[in-house]
């Protein structure tokens, strides 16, 4: 006795589709080559059977593995008539009084069932049948539900042309790459424009005597705005654990930088970026969170005592710079007087605005930003990349190479490696 819930595989189609003698009724999204040529075998051994193919023709059909375009090609030149209908992702067979209703299955994703344990098919019998190959345009003189229009060449030939531009990829490959699953992300982990020890200001040339308009645009000069070492430091309590007292510092929060660094995101090396357990994000996003407190903190201090230093760094400049400039003014400011002479008070107001320019755009840059971006390891790097891999056996050991990666077939066993 047959079971009502059943497998449609591709040799059980072929076999109902053989035992067919009065009424053979095919719809799905598509269908490969074993079931088309059994459909054209039993229309030219027996010209009494009606026949009705209905089915999705679009290239989406055949990337995702529903089907075959050179099945529905054989059909199209081997029977009177192939009707389509657009989104069709049911599978339905009909021979005779005997009904096959299944889910078609998208190689891409997974593989089809070939166990009764597995089913994705219901059979029905003799009174099942009637009704839905009367919706299919099965019986003579009722109209149909779908398949209303014809698969034409033009159609099938746009579909080919597609599929031809852009194939499916190798269904056992593609699955790999959508069932693969790794216990490591890339991490990007920055922290911008939060070290104003570095900071430097371009002087300009006309105010350090060069007088050569030419020689001025090629002139490259700089100034270290804080001395070395840490410009600011303040005792506060922590934005991240209230009651706590902590020290923020360009070293203090670059020293904690490095240590979430170290304990969280292994390097790989070049040209790789660190990566993490995905164990560890949540604790790792948690200290970050934490981390970026306290730098808007940092931030927020600096921003609050910065004008005094400005102006401590304004007045050392200044006066180390007026003797030269008040001997040899820049010609661009002469020329913007009535007699072409400029006393020294006049010189160092110019010269004290030219350098407090400079020293706010420093401030204009000064936005520090803790950046973290989590990027998924793909499938094609850990299955062909052999430097990718031998870094990771270096971090973790060859045996917690298959504990990181799950994948639906082993790739690491697969070249014997």
């Amino acid at each position: 006795m047959a079971h009502t819930f059943t497998i449609a595989s591709d040799e059980n189609l072929v076999q109902m589709v053989a035992s067919a003698r009065q009424r053979l009724v095919f719809v799905a999204p598509g269908l490969r080559l074993p079931v088309a040529e059994a459909i054209l075998r039993a229309a030219r051994d027996r010209p009494s059977l009606q026949v009705v193919v209905i089915v999705d023709v679009d290239p989406e059909v055949c990337r995702f593995g529903y089907g075959q375009v050179e099945a529905i090609e054989k059909l199209v030149g081997g029977l009177k008539s192939v009707l389509m209908q657009p989104g069709l992702r049911i599978g339905l067979l009909i021979s005779d009084d005997v009904t096959l209703v299944y889910s078609p299955t998208p190689l891409l994703i997974e593989a089809g069932s070939d166990v009764m344990a597995k089913p994705n098919a219901v059979l029905l019998g003799e009174e099942g049948g009637a009704t839905i190959a009367s919706a299919c345009g099965a019986v003579p003189g009722l109209p149909p539900e779908i398949g209303l229009k014809p698969v034409t060449k033009q159609r099938l030939a746009e579909v080919i042309a597609d599929l031809q531009a852009n194939p499916p990829k190798p269904f056992d490959v593609a699955r790999q790459e959508l069932t693969f699953n790794s216990e490591l992300e890339y991490v990007e982990f920055e922290v911008s424009d939060f070290r104003l020890a570095k900071k430097k200001v371009a002087l300009p040339a006309e105010i350090l005597g060069v007088a050569d308009a030419n020689l001025q645009k090629r002139f490259r000069n700089s100034f270290q705005v804080f001395a070395e070492g840490t410009p600011f430091e303040f005792k506060v309590d922590d934005p991240a654990d209230p009651g706590k007292t902590i020290t923020l510092s360009e070293t203090v929060l670059k020293k904690k930088a490095d240590e979430l660094r170290e304990d969280y995101l292994p390097a790989l090396g070049e040209p790789y970026r660190r990566v993490i357990l995905r164990r560890r994000r949540a604790e790792f996003e948690r200290e970050i969170a934490d981390f970026k407190k306290r730098v808007d903190a940092y931030r927020k201090l600096v921003l609050a005592a910065i004008g005094t230093e400005f102006e401590k760094t304004q007045r050392e400049l200044v006066e180390a710079l007026i003797d030269s400039v008040a001997a040899s003014p820049p010609k661009k400011w002469l020329d913007k007087t009535v007699s072409g002479r400029l006393d020294r008070a006049a010189i160092k107001k110019q010269l004290t605005v030219m350098i407090n320019g400079s020293l706010q755009d420093v401030l204009g840059e000064y936005n520090p930003e803790v950046s973290v971006v989590f990027k998924g390891v793909n499938y094609e790097t850990f299955a062909r990349d052999r430097l990718f891999r031998a870094r990771l056996e270096q971090k973790f050991g060859r045996e917690e190479i298959a504990r990181l990666f799950h994948v639906q077939t082993s790739v690491f066993a697969a070249d014997g490696s």
